[in-house]
């Protein structure tokens, strides 16, 4: 076998271990798993990838947010509280990055893509297709949160297991 089929089986043996733990403590699982991307090509809106495959999509090099980034996120509601820098960083998306049609992200756990979110703004006469998150004008500390599109049809990608255990094992998940 060569090295990187040896590595590909080993990755996912190790993956398939993980997801089948139940309670591991604080710091056994690598901080930052769980993360946010947008796209390598920040100028494509969410509207002009709606239809495109996940697979498909090309992310960015670096995570846009990781588990590194939020203090708190409460899994009931997919609300989270960002460190002050990733607020700042929210901020500026909302007053210099917006569309109308929303700035696409993807969520990872360990690089692997689970689902299509958006960047959205409330003044948008469209309505998101995917989880969002709403931005407004600067608002500081503040709780923001995932919510799914209004029209909803599809399982909750949210909700996806994989997420609760990255978000667990890198300390920032509540159960509230």
């Amino acid at each position: 076998m060569n090295k990187a089929r040896i590595a590909f089986i080993l990755s996912a043996f190790v993956g398939l271990l993980l997801s089948s733990c139940q309670d591991l403590g604080e710091g056994d699982y690598a901080d930052g798993e769980w993360a946010l991307y947008r796209l390598a090509d920040p100028t494509l809106t969410s509207d002009q990838i709606r239809n495109e495959p996940l697979s498909n999509l090309r992310l960015a090099d670096v995570p846009f947010i990781s588990a590194r980034d939020i203090r708190s996120y409460t899994w009931r509601t997919h609300s989270f509280e960002c460190i002050s820098k990733t607020d700042t960083l929210l901020d500026s998306l909302a007053l210099h990055g917006g569309s109308t049609r929303g700035v696409p992200f993807v969520v990872t756990v360990n690089k692997t893509p689970i689902y299509v979110g958006s960047f959205w703004w409330g003044y948008s006469s469209m309505m998101p297709w995917s989880p969002y998150v709403e931005l407004a004008f600067p608002r500081g500390h503040v709780s923001r949160s995932i919510q799914l599109p209004p029209l909803a049809g599809q399982p909750d990608p949210r909700s996806d297991m994989r997420i609760y255990w990255a978000l667990r094992y890198a300390g920032v998940l509540t159960e509230e």
